[in-house]
């Protein structure tokens, strides 16, 4: 099925040019649309924000789940945003307009930007049932497939990149499969087999050796030598907390080797040595009632972080000691926190209708 887009483009062909009589000026706009409040921009920090639902042309769906992002590691007003129904939208203006992207998928689990040359992007999809995974060349005009799913069910949900050598993928499945990629996508092999879906895989921010899974259970594997062997490190967890099962989301500190955070139900954690040993954050909102969704730690200021709980967005800038708020209206749960990782005051969250 590689180049299989191109193939959809020639097939198309015939009715494009049966509705010639009919010419669109080549200076034409797009039109522009809007859509549902499901994407939010801050330019200060988080002390205030502004929707982003301005879209040129028609979307594949209006109401779009915002499941996972990715911003261009060259161009900081470049974002996608993948979506659990409607494809990748992406933005080339720091989020001001949106635009459908080229791709065939409506599920869009995991993306990446090569770091070197961001015309190379990787998005994990599903294609007539059976889980994929597809990379570009060309900024997303042509799309080749890498690997697919045996059968249709398992799906990859999770994707990362190494930051020192973009052409060493690490991907993970709903059946529990964890595999490794040296080469750009081209070959594939098995390197591990979790007890649960690995929902997160991060690299360390200092450290590419240092890798983190997590699971959707909570569990959590560690490996300090790329990816090669990984050890469960949940019993670490477990002897703050009562257990790892009350933690949803895993972040790293981009700023510190070996810093980690997890939160959820059970609030939230922080480990400065690789999850040997962990902390208690102090967080305002009561957790086991409004777990918290979503985690990010400024990438040049360690002390700052924002999590999203509830209908609100609480912001430290003293490690976790005091907080401030701001609260929105709009009734969906949480789906991720952003920085820009060169403008840190710039920050992107979403929201998703399930």
């Amino acid at each position: 099925m590689r180049n299989y887009f191109q193939l959809l483009f020639l097939m198309c062909l015939p009715m494009f040019f049966s509705g010639c009589g009919h010419i669109v000026p080549e200076t034409a706009e797009p039109q522009k649309t809007t859509f549902a409040s499901n994407i939010w921009k801050s330019v200060d920090g988080g002390a205030r924000w502004e929707m982003k639902n301005a879209s040129l042309g028609t979307l594949r769906d209006t109401t779009p789940s915002a499941i996972s992002i990715a911003i261009n590691p060259n161009d900081f007003n470049h974002v996608r945003v993948g979506l659990r129904e409607g494809g990748i939208i992406e933005s080339l203006d720091g989020g001001e307009n949106w635009k459908q992207t080229i791709f065939i998928s409506a599920q869009v689990y995991g993306m990446a930007f090569d770091s070197i040359d961001s015309r190379i992007f990787y998005a994990s999809g599903v294609w007539e049932g059976r889980g994929k995974v597809f990379k570009t060349n060309d900024g997303g005009e042509n799309w080749e497939e890498l690997w697919t799913a045996a059968a249709n069910g398992p799906l990859i949900v999770a994707l990362a990149l190494d930051p020192t050598d973009p052409r060493k993928i690490l991907m993970s499945s709903s059946d529990k499969q964890l595999l490794l990629s040296n080469d750009g996508g081209l070959t594939w092999k098995m390197i591990f087999e979790s007890i649960d879906p690995v929902v997160r895989i991060a690299f360390d921010g200092k450290n590419a050796n240092l890798v983190y899974l997590f699971t959707r259970r909570g569990a959590l594997f560690r490996s300090v030598d790329g990816g090669n062997n990984f050890e469960d490190v949940s019993g670490n967890v477990s002897r703050l907390a009562s257990s790892s099962s009350g933690f949803s989301v895993m972040e790293v500190d981009p700023g510190v080797s070996g810093g980690l955070y997890l939160a959820g139900s059970s609030g939230m954690i922080k480990s400065t040595d690789a999850g040997n040993t962990w902390q208690s954050v102090n967080v305002l909102s009561q957790s086991e009632t409004f777990p918290i969704r979503a985690l990010a730690v400024n990438p040049r200021n360690s002390r700052e972080l924002v999590y999203a709980a509830g209908q609100t967005v609480y912001k430290s800038e003293d490690g976790g000691s005091n907080w401030s708020t701001y609260q929105f209206e709009v009734g969906k749960p949480f789906s991720f926190i952003r920085y820009n990782p060169s403008e840190p005051n710039i920050m992107y969250l979403a929201f998703s209708e399930k």
